[in-house]
């Protein structure tokens, strides 16, 4: 009896500790995501995309994309002397909207909650000119909320940032519960704001896309964390 009795109570301490494992794996997934690091990269030059969603097996991954009637401009992975490590710069030529060309990062297989995230990065560029950043489903249906700061605020699909010439560090905040249909501010009521899919909290594109024609852009150190 004492050897059952030993039996069970080692089965009942296993079977806590695993699911103790398995919620703290759950847990850190939902965390952060595990952004391939520009500084990983082997530098050259990164070929163009007319369509970023091509090859969907292809996942965590960064792309240069530049709509087909648009001039292709230059896009590589090089060597920075000063930070000593890789990072990705863009002479962004012409421009069309926000999704005429843009730098991106497509991941899948993600576990985000309905919550505040935080992206921070580093960047440079032309000094002055602006760029949106924008968190987009696979299917370009749902953009993800810039996070309000009160329930009477605009909804909008994007967060502006100002280039400077020398590296700034940028934080924005973006809310994985709600979705607008594109990235411009939709007024409440319309149909358009509404709850993120499950879909888009497992896929998702962030995308750097320059306000303006013949933009510089330099890009380090990209993080994606739920906000504490």
């Amino acid at each position: 009896m004492k050897t059952m009795n030993f039996k069970l109570g080692l089965a009942t301490l296993m079977a806590a500790a695993f699911l103790t494992v398995n919620a703290e794996t759950t847990e850190t997934n939902a965390d952060k995501v595990d952004i391939k690091a520009i500084s990983s990269l082997t530098a050259g030059s990164m070929e163009a995309v007319a369509n970023d969603k091509e090859n969907p097996e292809e996942n965590n991954v960064w792309l240069y994309r530049v709509a087909p009637e648009l001039e292709v401009g230059d896009a590589k992975v090089e060597l920075d002397k000063k930070l000593n490590r890789n990072v990705i710069r863009c002479d962004f030529y012409q421009q069309k909207s926000w999704y005429g060309t843009y730098l991106c990062y497509r991941t899948s297989g993600q576990s985000m909650e309905r919550k505040v995230y935080r992206l921070s990065f580093k960047a440079k560029g032309t000094s002055g000119n602006n760029m949106k950043v924008i968190i987009i489903s696979h299917d370009g249906k749902e953009c993800v909320t810039a996070a309000r700061r009160s329930e009477s605020e605009v909804p909008s699909g994007y967060k502006q940032i100002n280039l400077k010439k020398d590296y700034t560090e940028y934080v924005l905040d973006f809310d994985f519960s709600k979705k607008v249909k594109a990235p411009y501010p939709y007024p409440e009521g319309n149909g358009e704001f509404g709850e993120t899919s499950d879909a888009l909290l497992d896929s998702f594109f962030i995308l750097f896309s320059p306000n303006n024609e013949f933009t510089k852009f330099v890009l380090d150190d990209v993080k994606l964390e739920l906000k504490k």
